[in-house]
């Protein structure tokens, strides 16, 4: 948790992918750690994407957070590939 603040170089694009975060997402020094990364990475250079299952967010990190609702894929467009 103490790193994710930390992650990327500024100067080289980065991207952050946190997955699974909404087990968790009851932890308040784990949602401080999360809205701490996304306050940072404005400066340095890098794009945090919370991967969960549904868009709801936690009211702490609304403010400085958009969500995307995407469907999952149908077995037709997954035999396309």
């Amino acid at each position: 948790m103490k790193a994710l603040p930390q992650l990327g170089d500024g100067e080289t694009p980065a991207l952050v992918a946190l997955v699974y975060l909404h087990r968790f997402s009851q932890s308040a020094d784990l949602l401080a750690a999360v809205r701490a990364t996304l306050v940072a990475t404005i400066t340095r250079r890098t794009c945090s994407a919370l991967i969960r299952p549904s868009s709801d967010l936690p009211p702490e990190l609304k403010p400085d957070s958009a969500a995307l609702d995407h469907p999952l894929p149908s077995r037709e467009e997954l035999n396309r590939w």
